[in-house]
C-alpha cells in the first residue's frame, strides 16, 4: 500500500543539529499508527537513531554521489520516491529545490535569510547564484501546497515578501527535547570533567551556542566582552562559545586575533560538544548570550529558559516571541548596549525570572504539541 505521507530525511545526514535535530524530533513524537502510513527517504549511508526506527516508518534510501548540483540531484530523487508512492504528500524538511519540483509538498521553512540576508552566505558576491536562487525559492513557495514554520515572525515575513495565501502558511512551533537521564552521582561526575575540561568555574563564564557564521554576530559579541574585561580583568567571568565552524567565519577569528592579548586565557572555542557536556554548560554558566543579527527561531533559548539562567540576547522578533520578556535585550549593532547587559548580568547564575513563569514559556513548545498541529494540519488521523 502507497505511504499516506513521504518524509524527507536526507538533512539528517549531514546536518546532526540545527535542522536535522528539530527533523528527528518531529519523528520521535510520531504516533505509531501515523509511522506505519510513513515512508521516510535516507540519503548514501545514512543511519537513522533507534529512536526513530522503533517506531515502525518504512525506509527509502536513496543514492546520490557528491559533485556538481549534488542538491538538485538530491531533490530530484526524493521527489522520485514521492511520485512512486501514487504521487503521496511530502514532508519537506529543508529544500526549496524540492518544493520547486513537486507540488503536493508541506515544505518546512525554518526561515529565510539567504533572500533577506544574502550577504551571510556570500551571495551578494554572485550576482548569477542569487538571482537563480531568489527566483526558485520565489517560485518554490508559490508552488508548495503548504508552507510550515516555527514563529509567527518568520509567517509574516513570508507573506510580506511573497504575497503568498496566508491560509496555506501555518505555524507549527518548535520544541524543547527532554534531558538526557543522568543519575546524581554520574551528573556530578560529568560536571566537574566539563568545566575542568574546559578551565571554567561554575556561575563565572557567559555562554554563547550556534554555528560560527556570520548572522551569529559573534565578532560583536567578541569585541564587546574586550570591553567588559577592561572593567575588571581579574574578577571577570570568561566567554564560552560552542559551535562548530559553518561558513564564512574567517570574520570572527580574524577579530579574536586581532584582540588576542587581552582574550587569550578568557575565551574559549569548543567547537562540538555532546548533548550532555552542553546541558552542564548551560546549568554552570552565570548568562546565556545570543547576539544573533537574524533568526528564524533559537531554540537554545528555550534550552536556557528550561535551565532558569538569566538571558542576554538581541532584539529581533523572534526571541521577543519566544522569551516573552524574560531575556535581557539589546540592540545586535551596539556594542555598548552589550557591554553594559554583561556588566549587569546577575551574579552566580540565578535568572530574574520565577520557575512559574519559565514552566509557561516552555509549556508553548513541546515535540507532543507540535506534531500534533503537524498531523491535523495534513489531516493524517
Amino acid at each position: 500500500m502507497p505511504a499516506q505521507l513521504v518524509v524527507d530525511t536526507t538533512v539528517m545526514s549531514y546536518n546532526k543539529e540545527g535542522i536535522g535535530r528539530y527533523v528527528a524530533s518531529l519523528l520521535e513524537n510520531f504516533s505509531l499508527e501515523v509511522a506505519s502510513k510513513t515512508l521516510l527517504v535516507t540519503l548514501n549511508e545514512q543511519v537513522l537513531p533507534e529512536s526513530i526506527l522503533k517506531k515502525g516508518f518504512r525506509e527509502k534510501n536513496i543514492v546520490v554521489p557528491g559533485g556538481r548540483f549534488v542538491g538538485l540531484r538530491t531533490a530530484r530523487a526524493v521527489v522520485k520516491v514521492a511520485r512512486e508512492e501514487d504521487n503521496a504528500l511530502l514532508l519537506n524538511t529543508h529544500s526549496h529545490l524540492v518544493a520547486w519540483l513537486y507540488t503536493n509538498t508541506a515544505w518546512l521553512v525554518h526561515d529565510i535569510s539567504p533572500v533577506v540576508h544574502p550577504e551571510f552566505f556570500g551571495l551578494q558576491d554572485n550576482k548569477a547564484k542569487g538571482f537563480a536562487f531568489n527566483f526558485l525559492f520565489g517560485a518554490a513557495m508559490h508552488k508548495a501546497r503548504y508552507i510550515l514554520t516555527t514563529t509567527k515572525f518568520v509567517k509574516d515575513e513570508i507573506i510580506a515578501k511573497y504575497n503568498v495565501n496566508s491560509e496555506k502558511v501555518w505555524v507549527i512551533g518548535a520544541g524543547m527535547s527532554d534531558d538526557i537521564e543522568i543519575n546524581a552521582n554520574e551528573k556530578k561526575t560529568l560536571s566537574k570533567f566539563t568545566l575542568e575540561k574546559y578551565r571554567l568555574s561554575e556561575n563565572n563564564y557567559f555562554l554563547a551556542i550556534g554555528t560560527l557564521s556570520p548572522r551569529k554576530n559573534y565578532s560583536l559579541l567578541l569585541k564587546a566582552y574586550a570591553d567588559y574585561l577592561v572593567a575588571d580583568e581579574s574578577a571577570a567571568a570568561k566567554l564560552v562559545i560552542v559551535g562548530k565552524k559553518g561558513w564564512l567565519y574567517d570574520e570572527i577569528f580574524e577579530t579574536y586575533n586581532s584582540l588576542k592579548s587581552q582574550l587569550q586565557d578568557k575565551v574559549v572555542f569548543t567547537e562540538y560538544v555532546s548533548d550532555a557536556e552542553l546541558i552542564v554548560l548551560l546549568e554552570s554558566c552565570k548568562a546565556y548570550v545570543n547576539p544573533s543579527l537574524y533568526e528564524g527561531l533559537g531554540l537554545p533559548l528555550l534550552a536556557a529558559v528550561k535551565a532558569k539562567k538569566p538571558m542576554i540576547v538581541s532584539n529581533i522578533p523572534p526571541f521577543k516571541e519566544l522569551t516573552s520578556g524574560l531575556a535581557e535585550f539589546f540592540n545586535p549593532q551596539s556594542e555598548a548596549e552589550l557591554v553594559a547587559r554583561l556588566k549587569t548580568a546577575p551574579e552566580k547564575g540565578k535568572a530574574p525570572y520565577t520557575a512559574a513563569q519559565a514552566e509557561a514559556v516552555l509549556l508553548q513548545y513541546s515535540w507532543p504539541a507540535v506534531v500534533s498541529r503537524l498531523i491535523d494540519l495534513l489531516k493524517l488521523t
